[in-house]
């Protein structure tokens, strides 16, 4: 329920299609309450959508069915406009008329148009200049948004543009996004696959080698067809919320959104797909043929001259008024993937690819057909999706969720598979009849182990200690959340904030980590800390420490980008040790760098690397007080010798305990931690172990894994 009234957007064919679809997945997952209509064209299309989205109300007819497009856009709060969207202008008409039909100044109607940056392309078009570096400067959405809102009526896309302007008005609400160069698995129930950058794959492999019109020089923006359905959803909450001061910022002749996050030149990109299919074996030739666009339209079609054409423009309207965030996989890392998903299309068998990536595509889409599907790690990098039982509810005190999830990955007996995750955010699915604090369709983050409650470490409060815990993802035989129904003890779910999404959400857990640790230091107001690693848990150490009142806070890593990410993130002071640099020098340095007097109150290390460890323990002060957060060798050695002479007081730490994820969750309410940032980058649930092999490598800090439909 959104102010007093359901929210009912209504979709065009774009239901099935390759963006389309993603949207009504992103919104479909941000706002399940939300009331949704799609238009199919027939029964077929329409068993597509209902298969994966139930709730959905289906409309049968085409955009040539004017009346009906008039009727249900007279009806919907929100039209959401993706099929084929920029070129057919009967259809947009109908909208336009549909909208300002049904809706007055006191009910609003809003209209999120897709068009495209081919609008962009149209000096090229003009003067038939292929394959050269651009001529013009970027587009600006934002301070030069009137070059968009005029250009020339003989730019591609132009004429529909033009309908949506001229609806605009004080009772319809327009926006026009226009991505460029798209990329990315599509997550809904038609079509997944973009064209641009995979038809120049598949004319690739039939050819032998990669194409490139002319010089190959011209320059396109891109973006993950993720973050573009993020920003639908963005506009989407606006068109919701309806903030006055932002009316013409985003709505109406400046309501123009150019959806860009990456760049790329075309002969570079033909480069990188020819040595990834070279490298996989799929082609022979790794270099470019050059082709003249008359080569190209025989060979791929019209669409093929946009790897001729120039596109280029900056998405600064979304960034300023939305607070869009892309974080996507870049398109030079999706490449290979988009290379092996398209040999797979056309039967085409791999030379010597690499098995990760073999198994990411190897169970791309059974989840939909599965009632309750889930990954089962059989050994290092081999994943299936399979069925599991449904969690059937015997204590009343137990709820059943669906997930969002963190992409963490334990060892495993390849005869005994277990469902990985502990890291998950999810919705309320069933309660047991003795449920009283939470209802179906809450949001909540879980606390993944539950302990027996009897034992003397339970009873004694200390229930993280307990031997009989049953953790997610923990063999032998303890099955973990990575799977679409997962069940647990009321008591160990917790209810996200209204603001907060289940992205943030999947972050409780390991904040909870960092929590404990700081507890278990006992920082106080005005005490230094120093934390020894940056990834996910260090950096959320060193914010805690920061929001339970630290003075100075000071993050040790040898990644550069961590420790600059640390400094925004946490206001830490940073230090890079040196290569072959010794634990005294570093502690020394660190002390001197940041001006720790005679050495930190606290020292957290989230590493467990024993160098790291050793460090600690010199840079801690004498009686100061010492963390082991991080898990490394279960056996090292460590100066003991100098932990006594400076009686330290050192404490191992182990996940978290009663009342940790409560200071987690005021820390996020009170906004005196953010976790957002964290997150770089989100894989669908059937390319799980693309994000375990991008966590493994350092890819980013955080990769989540979204949870199946």
């Amino acid at each position: 329920m959104i102010n007093g009234h359901i929210t009912d957007v209504q979709y065009s064919t774009g239901t099935t299609g390759y963006i389309g679809g993603d949207v009504l997945c992103a919104l479909q997952k941000a706002h399940p309450e939300y009331e949704y209509t799609a238009l199919v064209r027939n029964s077929d299309k329409g068993a597509q959508v209902a298969s994966v989205f139930p709730s959905v109300r289906l409309v049968y007819g085409t955009l040539d069915d004017s009346a009906l497009l008039e009727e249900e856009s007279s009806k919907a709060d929100i039209v959401i406009h993706t099929a084929d969207s920029s070129d057919h202008a009967g259809a947009s008409k109908a909208i336009a008329k549909g909208i300002a039909a049904g809706h007055s100044k006191e009910k609003l109607g809003f209209w999120l148009h897709l068009s495209g940056t081919g609008i962009l392309c149209w000096k090229d078009m003009e003067t038939e200049t292929y394959g050269e570096a651009p001529s013009q400067q970027p587009y600006d959405d934002l301070d030069r948004v009137s070059d968009l809102t005029s250009l020339p009526d003989s730019a591609f896309h132009r004429d529909v543009d033009k309908i949506v302007l001229d609806a605009s008005s004080d009772i319809v609400k327009t926006a026009i996004l226009c991505p460029p160069t798209i990329y990315g698995a599509g997550r809904g129930p038609g079509n997944q696959r973009s064209r641009q950058v995979y038809n120049l794959v598949k004319t690739m492999l039939e050819q032998g080698q990669a194409p490139q019109l002319g010089k190959g020089l011209t320059e396109w923006d891109n973006v993950n067809v993720h973050d573009l359905s993020d920003l639908f959803v963005l506009l989407t909450e606006a068109a919701i919320e309806n903030k006055p001061d932002l009316d013409d910022k985003l709505w109406g002749k400046d309501g123009y959104f150019l959806a860009e996050n990456g760049h790329h030149v075309w002969g570079e990109v033909s480069k990188l797909v020819g040595e990834s299919a070279f490298q996989k074996g799929y082609i022979k030739e790794k270099g470019t043929k050059a082709m003249s666009p008359e080569e190209a339209k025989d060979v791929a079609g019209f669409e093929a001259l946009s790897w001729g054409l120039n596109s280029k423009g900056f998405a600064k309207r979304a960034r300023k008024y939305l607070g869009w965030k892309p974080k996507g996989r870049s398109l030079e890392d999706e490449i290979p993937f988009i290379v092996d998903s398209e040999a797979e299309m056309l039967g085409i068998k791999k030379g010597h690819a690499e098995k990760e990536v073999e198994i990411a595509y190897a169970f791309h889409s059974p989840s939909c057909s599965l009632k309750n599907p889930s990954c089962f790690l059989y050994s290092p990098g081999v994943a299936k999706i399979e069925e599991a039982p449904y969690p059937t509810i015997k204590d009343q005190h137990d709820v059943v969720h669906f997930w969002n999830h963190g992409g963490i990955i334990n060892k495993v007996d390849p005869l005994h598979p277990l469902i990985m995750g502990h890291e998950a955010s999810g919705t309320i699915h069933e309660i047991g009849t003795a449920v009283t604090s939470l209802k179906i369709g809450d949001k909540v983050a879980i606390e993944p182990g539950y302990p027996c409650r009897r034992c003397k470490s339970c009873r004694a409060g200390r229930y993280n200690l307990c031997p009989k815990i049953k953790f997610a993802a923990a063999p032998p035989g303890n099955h973990g959340a990575l799977t679409k129904y997962f069940k647990l003890p009321e008591d160990f779910c917790y209810k996200l904030p209204d603001f907060m999404g289940l992205d943030e959400g999947v972050l409780v857990e390991p904040l909870a980590v960092a929590v404990h640790a700081s507890r278990q230091a006992d920082i106080k107001s005005g005490q230094t800390v120093v934390v020894f690693g940056a990834g996910t848990v260090g950096l959320l150490c060193a914010a805690v420490a920061r929001a339970m009142g630290a003075s100075k806070v000071v993050s040790v890593d040898v990644n550069d980008s961590r420790l600059e990410f640390a400094q925004k993130f946490a206001d830490a002071g940073t230090y890079h040790p040196a290569v072959g640099e010794s634990a005294e020098d570093t502690a020394n340095k660190i002390i001197d760098s940041n001006k720790l007097d005679e050495g930190a109150d606290v020292v957290l290390e989230a590493t467990g690397v024993a160098s790291c460890i050793e460090a600690g323990i010199s840079v801690a002060k004498r009686g100061g007080t010492y963390i082991q957060v991080g898990l490394g060798k279960s056996k090292i050695e460590f100066p003991i010798v100098k932990l006594s002479e400076k009686e330290i007081n050192m404490k191992g730490c182990f996940r978290y305990n009663a009342g940790d994820y409560d200071l987690a969750l005021h820390f996020l309410e009170s906004r005196k931690v953010s976790v957002k940032d964290l997150i770089t980058g989100v894989e669908p649930f059937e390319r799980a172990t693309v994000a375990w092999e991008r966590t493994k490598k350092g890819d980013g800090i955080k990769n989540l894994i979204e949870g199946p439909l």
